[in-house]
């Protein structure tokens, strides 16, 4: 899959590779593997895959300790210096 297909199939279908809103910190990084950076704050976590930032905030009460996506972003523009790589799964 080329960058561009890996792009449209991510605002097409609102996941990336298989992932989307709603999943947990775990779901993303089965996914995308455990290379991130995470900053915490304000009770949120964004988590940093370079090619992919993942927001998520804490579940409903009652699933205390427990975070769920509620926003994410490709930086296209970051295909721009890493041409050639498998950023974030794109082969």
């Amino acid at each position: 899959m080329s960058a561009l297909d890996f792009y449209a199939r991510v605002a097409v279908c609102g996941e990336v590779l298989g992932v989307g809103l709603g999943a947990d910190p775990e779901a993303w990084e089965a996914a995308l593997g455990a290379t991130c950076l995470d900053v915490p704050g304000g009770g949120l976590l964004r988590r940093d895959y370079g090619l992919v930032e993942i927001n998520f905030s804490p579940d409903q009460p009652g699933r205390q300790g427990q975070m769920s996506c509620f926003g994410f972003g490709v930086k296209i523009q970051r295909l721009l210096y890493d041409l050639g790589s498998t950023a974030a799964g794109v082969p």
